[in-house]
């Protein structure tokens, strides 16, 4: 009777049934699953290392750029320091160590808080990384890295202008960075040669002067045109045409740039007096004086005194002869 109570009551083996209908049908699934999960996970990773990957690419596309901007910065600061104007190189170095330098400091920094901290979290695009941050990011780093990132700030301290872009470099492949033809962390950077410097200050010389167009075209010519910063793109392709170096120089400095220009006697005499006489009237204007009333009305002459076409009939064709020619 038992036996008959057990079949007909479907508790037992019924029961059994039951409850492995489940089991089988989780069993059969389950490899699926866990593959397609896998799968996701998988895709997951891989999406976020490609756009880790581009981030670091992006960031050494840009410290090469700065670096070579530095690089030819120093020379210029080099050419200041060779004519005897030691005061004026100074200054000119200091500020393009805490500038162009800075630059390549920030790039550095966050490429390897890409590598080694969230990067969600990275201090966002245009606002330089703290010290606090720089902190951070050392921190977070193996100790090789770590040390690498302090010899690139002792560089800039230094502010020696034949070693601060070399140092830099060395730095900058000692935390990680891939750059062109730079394949070890042991390799040491090469002179360029003097074609390849005059390339590259030939493409600084045509950025600024588009810059200084846009600046000095009679439709820009108006009173919320700024001379200060005018002067600061024509004054670099003055010291270019003389020296064929590149120069980023700081106000305080500019005085003593245009006295070494004038000291090198490179440059005609009308081109310069231009020069001192608009410089003469930032200053002034600066100063709350008046002497900066038509400057606005004079960016065009300054425009052709920095390409050499003062006074010349060629117009723009005549400029541009003299960029394509220039350096």
């Amino acid at each position: 009777m038992e036996g008959a109570g057990d079949d007909g009551s479907g508790l037992g083996g019924g029961g059994d049934a039951g409850d492995a209908l489940p089991v089988a049908v989780a069993t059969l699934l389950h490899p699926a699953a866990v593959m397609a999960y896998e799968e996701g996970l998988k895709a997951a990773l891989n999406a976020g290392a490609d756009a880790r990957r581009r981030s670091k690419e992006a960031k050494e596309k840009a410290f090469e750029d700065a670096l070579s901007r530095l690089a030819l910065y120093c020379r210029g600061a080099e050419a200041l320091e060779a004519g005897s104007d030691a005061s004026t190189a100074t200054a000119v170095l200091r500020h393009v160590t805490k500038t162009t330098g800075g630059e390549c400091m920030d790039l550095i920094y966050r490429w390897a808080w890409i590598e080694y901290l969230p990067e969600d979290e990275m201090p966002a695009e245009g606002s330089p990384v703290s010290a606090a941050d720089a902190k951070k990011v050392a921190k977070a780093s193996p100790r090789d890295v770590a040390e690498a990132l302090a010899a690139a700030a002792d560089a800039l301290a230094s502010q020696e202008a034949g070693s601060v872009s070399d140092a830099v470099e060395r730095a900058a492949l000692g935390v990680g960075l891939r750059l062109r033809g730079k394949r070890d962390k042991a390799h040491t950077h090469e002179t360029p040669k003097a074609k390849e410097v005059k390339a590259a200050v030939a493409e600084l010389r045509t950025r600024l002067s588009l810059q200084l167009q846009a600046e000095a075209e009679p439709a820009s010519c108006r009173a919320q045109a700024e001379p200060a910063a005018a002067l600061a793109l024509a004054l670099p392709l003055l010291f270019a045409r003389a020296t064929g170096c590149a120069l980023s120089a700081p106000g305080k400095a500019m005085a003593g740039v245009l006295a070494f220009v004038r000291a090198g006697g490179s440059v005609p005499e009308p081109e310069l007096a231009v020069f001192e006489a608009f410089h003469a009237g930032v200053v002034d204007a600066l100063k709350g004086g008046n002497g900066g009333d038509d400057l606005v009305a004079r960016l065009p002459e300054l425009r052709a005194a920095a390409a050499g076409t003062l006074g010349s009939s060629g117009g723009e064709g005549g400029e541009g002869g003299q960029e394509a020619g220039g350096v």
